[in-house]
C-alpha cells in the first residue's frame, strides 16, 4: 500500500535513515526485519514522533533477529508495559535469550561483522545493548523476586511454567500500531 502511495521510493538514494528503513521494508529485502527493529528502537528513542511508543512493540513482537537487539527491545516494552501488560516474567525469559544472542554476536568477530553490514547498528550499539539488558534483567529479577507463585499463575491465566508462558506470548496477536496524538 505505502508503494503505491509513494512510487519514487523505489528510486531513493539519499541519506535519510527513516526513508531508507522504510524503503527496505516495502521492498521486503532481506534487511527488512532489522528495519522494522531500527524503526522500533528510533520510535522508543523518540527520533520518530509521529508515532506512539506501543507502535514499537507491535514491529517488534513479530521482528526477530539474530543477534539479540530486537529481543531485548521487545523484553524493555515487555518489562515496562509499553504497548502491552508489564510481564517480568516473561522479559526475563526474552532477556535471558537477547543476553545470550547479544553475547555471542560480540565474541564472533567474524558473525559481528556480517550482522553490521546488515542491521542498520555500530558494534558500539551491540557492547550498550549487553550492558542494557543486564540491568534490565537486574530490574526483572527484582520485581519476579516479588512475586509469588500466585502472582505468576494469575498473571498467566494459570500457567507457571515459562515455556508455557513463551508460547502463549507468541500466539499473542497484536493488531494496531499507534500514531501520536
Amino acid at each position: 500500500m505505502y508503494a503505491c502511495l509513494h512510487p519514487t521510493l523505489f528510486d531513493y538514494e539519499g541519506d535519510d535513515l527513516v526513508r531508507n528503513l522504510i524503503k527496505e521494508i516495502v521492498m521486503e529485502s532481506r534487511r527488512a526485519d532489522c528495519a522494522r527493529v531500527k524503526i522500533a528502537n528510533l520510535i522508543l528513542d523518540g527520533y520518530i514522533k509521529d508515532y506512539a511508543p506501543e507502535a514499537a512493540y507491535r514491529l517488534l513482537k513479530d521482528a526477530y533477529d539474530e543477534d539479540g537487539i530486537s529481543l531485548y527491545l521487545v523484553a524493555d516494552c515487555i518489562l515496562h508495559g509499553v504497548g502491552t501488560t508489564p510481564d517480568p516474567v516473561l522479559a526475563m525469559n526474552i532477556l535471558e535469550d537477547a543476553i545470550f544472542n547479544l553475547e555471542w554476536a560480540a565474541d564472533d568477530k567474524g558473525w559481528m561483522a556480517e550482522i553490521l553490514k546488515d542491521s542498520f547498528y555500530e558494534e558500539a550499539d551491540y557492547s550498550k545493548a549487553i550492558e542494557q539488558t543486564k540491568e534490565l534483567m537486574k530490574e526483572a529479577q527484582s520485581k519476579i523476586d516479588r512475586m509469588d507463585d500466585y502472582d505468576i499463575f494469575k498473571a498467566h491465566d494459570g500457567e507457571t511454567d515459562e515455556f508455557e508462558i513463551y508460547n502463549a506470548w507468541i500466539e499473542q496477536d497484536v493488531q494496531f500500531i499507534k500514531r501520536s496524538c
